[in-house]
């Protein structure tokens, strides 16, 4: 997902700076919308070919300022958790438990068999097996 966002973040930047070019405005910055200057990138401007030590400097600002960009989108965008959910029926007495986990699978099942230790009368109503199921959903 990073190197997505990364990626179109350097395609709009070099779009800007093509179109930045083709207007005759090749150096300094760019101000976008919400006020921010980021660093524009010279592409195939040959008059600039002597100044290396310059440009490579400027890219790793330009690069370092879309790395942060990056790291702003990801943090504000909200990270969905799947809960896990089990439900385990003792076929036998009609009884059925559930048990929740957004960590894992098992965490469910372990919820789920916890409340029936503590609702049946004797372990074995517990135990999945022959009477005893336990079916598992992620959401």
């Amino acid at each position: 997902m990073k190197r997505i966002i990364l990626l179109v973040a350097i395609l709009s930047l070099t779009s800007i700076s093509a179109l930045a070019q083709s207007r005759g405005r090749t150096g300094g910055s760019v101000v976008l919308g919400n006020g921010q200057d980021i660093i524009r990138i010279d592409i195939n401007n040959r008059s600039n070919r002597g100044n290396l030590d310059k440009r490579v400097d400027r890219l790793e600002r330009a690069v370092r300022q879309l790395q942060n960009r990056v790291y702003e989108l990801e943090d504000d965008r909200d990270i969905v958790q799947l809960l896990w959910r089990c439900k385990l029926t003792n076929e036998t007495w009609g009884n059925t438990y559930y048990g929740e986990a957004s960590t894992s699978r098992s965490v469910a099942e372990r919820t789920a068999h916890e409340k029936c230790l503590e609702k049946e009368s004797f372990a074995s109503s517990c135990q999945v097996g022959r009477r005893v199921s336990m079916s598992c959903s992620q959401d």
